[in-house]
């Protein structure tokens, strides 16, 4: 059970610190008035929710994360020419959401595997 609540607290670190990086850069974009900042600050915000979410329900939290990062990696991959445009976001977004993601996903399976009889 320790090992699986130190995961819940490494995976909710992870994402709130690419949350709160994000959040900053966004804030700055748009008092610099890019209104676009938006569009970064939507998927920032449902991985704040979902890592928020992850001591109630590690499982559900973990799978919706890891196929948030996926989905935007996706995204980027296919949204940009070149590789090493699409490499920031992934190294920035969507890594972070698929660590904390599968750390969830572990979390849940150790708390399930401790409750079995």
């Amino acid at each position: 059970m320790r090992l699986a609540k130190g995961l819940k607290i490494a995976a909710t670190t992870i994402v709130s610190l690419m949350c709160l990086y994000w959040i900053a850069t966004g804030i700055g974009q748009i008092a610099a008035g890019n209104m676009n900042a938006f569009s970064v600050l939507t998927p920032v915000v449902l991985a704040g929710a979902l890592a928020w979410m992850g001591w109630r329900r590690p499982l559900l939290a973990g799978i919706l994360l890891a196929f948030l990062g996926v989905t935007l990696a996706m995204y980027y991959l296919l949204g940009f020419y070149y590789l090493q445009d699409a490499l920031l976001p992934l190294a920035l977004m969507c890594a972070p959401m698929g660590i904390g993601g599968l750390l969830l996903i572990e979390a849940a399976w150790l708390i399930h595997k401790a409750n079995q009889p």
